[in-house]
């Protein structure tokens, strides 16, 4: 028990860590711990009812069992060291109290609408409504007298509409509330009031004013382009890769990259926001711009790219971090990943402290997660094997997020795709150029056109190389296994290291 404790604090202690043997990657810094207390008294305060009283509770028996320590002479800031710990109680009894005000905001604005008849009414859309072309009535979140409701667009009537994401349209329908269809309580923690069920839409030319109209405008622009350039296909996947929207891409390309295990490519994250950075101080260096200049160049590009790629869960959590690390180098200081990881779940959090229970954010943290304390382990190991660096890095991130998020995929989705590990290693060499000449093209685009066509197309050769291996990975057999190919799985595995095979004699001659 005594062994147990000791490796339990080693994962705290700087110098115990070291003298058990413990990696640094794998010990959690108190600075971690302490924006990692923040997060969970903002979820929890979001998911009780009394969160004020909790918060009063919590901070009385801070302040009753903890001890000033004594107070150090110098500095009169270095009086804070002597209250840091009941500091992190009121940190946590304050996040209560945050997350209890932000759950019940948004409960506000899901309150129930009244069911009736709307006619001729002004709709703003939050969310790309893609036109009707199949049996399935296209949905998207959408702003209406202020309250938010989620539009069913009509199969049939006036013909296919789409709406990009930002503009506004006249719309004739009915308003009702939310019933217990599935996603409605995910919908109902996202703050929306109801369901706007539409017979008919018109467009307007119309769109959303402000930053965010601004940002919809330069994301439609960079879209339209990319498809004019490389075709419908290969340029909506580029927008999806580079930009996150994947609004666009048909529902046979899409099957085909969630059976292959390639989805998560155009759904923005941590990749994207790396690739990004990595972009704007390649081009800095280029251009000649000194270190300072390089890091804000790079914090503008990443607040202007998180709202740019839908501003979801997994972007958010990927800025956040982005940030921080940008922050650790202009500061001179050593990154520390499960730190910014901690601030981005504290972050996330404070916006919607009910975001945990999203499966995007769940997939998100948990590959994030795994990635900074298994990541440089695994990866040493592989080059240790004779592999390049850059591939065995790509390799073990693409094991790492795999085996991360598959006890998620499986309680959620029920099914786990094993041919993705296949496909990620063989299109991991284009994933960086498709995103950086996507991007590229995007900011040319508003300033030169054809230079922005000229400059996509190796995102184009990319975009064609994803789908090739998606349509290739989706016919496997057995590319995707349910919960019993898992177990059964799993067991097998346990058994070979467990039991071990008799010894064989063998006779000699």
């Amino acid at each position: 028990m005594s062994t147990l404790l000791r490796n339990a604090r080693a994962v705290l202690t700087t110098r115990t860590a070291r003298r058990v043997g413990i990696a640094d990657e794998l010990r959690v810094p108190q600075v971690a711990l302490v924006w990692a207390a923040a997060a969970v008294g903002l979820a929890v305060g979001g998911a009780i009812s009394g969160a004020p009283r909790a918060a009063g509770v919590v901070l009385l028996l801070a302040i009753a069992a903890t001890r000033p320590g004594r107070r150090p002479r110098g500095h009169p800031l270095l009086a804070l060291h002597a209250v840091r710990r009941p500091l992190v109680w009121v940190l946590v009894a304050a996040a209560l109290l945050v997350g209890g005000a932000r759950s019940s905001a948004i409960d506000a604005s899901a309150t129930p609408v009244t069911e009736r008849e709307i006619g001729r009414a002004k709709v703003v859309l939050t969310e790309r409504l893609p036109a009707a072309t199949g049996p399935r009535s296209p949905t998207a979140l959408a702003q209406i007298g202020g309250q938010k409701v989620q539009i069913v667009a009509p199969r049939f009537g006036s013909g296919p509409v789409a709406v990009p994401r930002g503009g506004i349209a006249k719309v004739d329908g009915k308003l009702v509330p939310l019933r217990d269809r599935p996603g409605d309580d995910r919908l109902r923690r996202q703050g929306v009031a109801g369901r706007l069920l539409a017979t008919e839409i018109e467009p307007l030319a119309a769109r959303r004013g402000g930053v965010l109209g601004a940002v919809d405008r330069f994301a439609a622009a960079a879209e339209d382009q990319l498809v004019e350039s490389l075709g419908a296909r290969r340029g909506t996947l580029v927008a999806g890769m580079a930009l996150g929207t994947a609004d666009g891409i048909s529902e046979s390309d899409a099957t085909a990259l969630r059976t292959s295990g390639l989805w998560h490519l155009v759904a923005a994250s941590g990749g994207n926001i790396a690739l990004v950075v990595a972009l704007v101080f390649a081009l800095g260096w280029i251009v000649g711009a000194g270190d300072r200049t390089r890091l804000l160049v790079a914090a503008l590009a990443v607040c202007l790219y998180v709202p740019l790629a839908g501003a979801g869960p997994s972007i958010q959590r990927a800025g956040v971090m982005g940030l921080a690390g940008l922050l650790a180098l202009a500061m001179g200081r050593e990154h520390r990943g499960l730190t910014a990881l901690a601030l981005a779940a504290a972050a996330t959090l404070a916006l919607d402290p009910r975001a945990w229970l999203d499966v995007g954010w769940q997939l998100s943290f948990a590959a994030a997660g795994g990635l900074i304390t298994v990541g440089p382990w695994l990866a040493r190991a592989l080059a240790s094997y004779g592999l390049p660096r850059s591939l065995a890095a790509g390799l073990a991130c693409t094991l790492i997020a795999t085996v991360a998020t598959a006890p998620i995929m499986l309680a959620t989705f029920g099914e786990l795709s094993l041919i993705g590990l296949v496909a990620n290693a063989v299109i991991l060499p284009v994933v960086g150029v498709v995103v950086w000449s996507g991007a590229l093209a995007a900011v040319l685009t508003p300033i030169a056109p054809v230079v922005a066509g000229l400059v996509a197309a190796p995102a184009g050769v990319g975009a064609g190389i994803t789908l090739a291996v998606a349509a290739w990975a989706s016919t496997r057999t057995h590319a995707v296994i349910g919960l019993t190919e898992v177990a059964a799985l799993v067991v097998g595995i346990g058994l070979l290291a467990v039991v071990r095979p008799p010894p064989v004699a063998v006779a000699g001659i």
